[in-house]
């Protein structure tokens, strides 16, 4: 009976630690996915800005923000105008992701993640979430949100383990039911 809980026990600890650590990584894989939202919008509105000079140099626009120019552009060249439209906007979209992650306490930011990755619908986000994720190099900060991650982290691990025990010792019990059911 004794190698039986012990057994439980490590069981109980080979779920629970690992599901920790899994948790402690999501405050910063959210961090990562912030800085890359923000590196790639910077990098996005350095490619708009050498854009829009070089059209104000070519087309001779004289308008100074972007909605101006566009108007312009667009009628002197449509397909030119509309790329750079779904730049600008694709550009609006990553930073005011970026923006919406870090407006939140440092707790809420995955699920402000999650929540910004789902309402997706041109896949601009999810690309730097790809990249994010691929990068990304697992390590153990102790600041608040990973504690507090990881403790869940450990609850829901454990949970899970007694689940899986609790389970085995119902079918375990049953057998044994059935088994003096039918010497009798």
């Amino acid at each position: 009976m004794r190698i039986t809980r012990y057994l439980s026990s490590g069981f109980l600890l080979a779920l629970a630690v690992p599901a920790c650590v899994l948790a402690m990584q999501l405050p910063a894989l959210t961090a990562d996915y912030e800085t890359g939202l923000i590196q790639s919008a910077r990098e996005l509105r350095a490619s708009v800005d050498r854009h829009e000079r070089a059209v104000r140099a070519q087309y001779a626009i004289d308008a100074q923000d972007d909605g101006g120019l566009i108007a312009t552009l667009q009628k002197v060249e449509p397909a030119h105008a509309k790329a750079l439209g779904d730049d600008i906007l694709t550009w609006q979209r990553l930073s005011g992701a970026a923006d919406r992650i870090a407006s939140v306490s440092p707790l809420l930011q995955p699920f402000a993640a999650m929540v910004d990755l789902a309402d997706d619908p041109n896949g601009d986000r999810r690309e730097v979430w790809r990249t994010s994720r691929d990068r990304y190099e697992i390590r153990l900060t102790l600041d608040a949100a990973a504690i507090s991650y990881g403790f869940a982290g450990f609850l829901v691990g454990a949970l899970v383990a007694q689940t899986v025990l609790g389970c085995g010792g119902l079918i375990r019990r049953a057998r044994r039911r059935r088994l003096r059911a039918r010497r009798t």
